[in-house]
């Protein structure tokens, strides 16, 4: 049985593209404050670098991080 996702746009994406679309959400909602972030997804600053560069997105960090 598939989960049903909300209404409009915002279900798809999470249905369909939730792990990196859901990242971006939580960064945006941190103000891409990645100790924000890192908290808020319950990981450390390492990790979600490491996840920021495995879903594509590493050309959206400085380059000294």
């Amino acid at each position: 049985m598939v989960p049903a996702a909300p209404p409009g746009l915002e279900g798809y994406l999470a249905l369909h593209f939730g792990g990196p679309t859901n990242l971006l959400h939580v960064l945006a909602g941190a103000d891409w404050e990645l100790s924000r972030a890192a908290a808020t997804l319950g990981s450390s600053r390492e990790e979600l670098v490491r996840r920021i560069r495995a879903a594509g997105f590493a050309q959206l960090l400085k380059g000294n991080v």
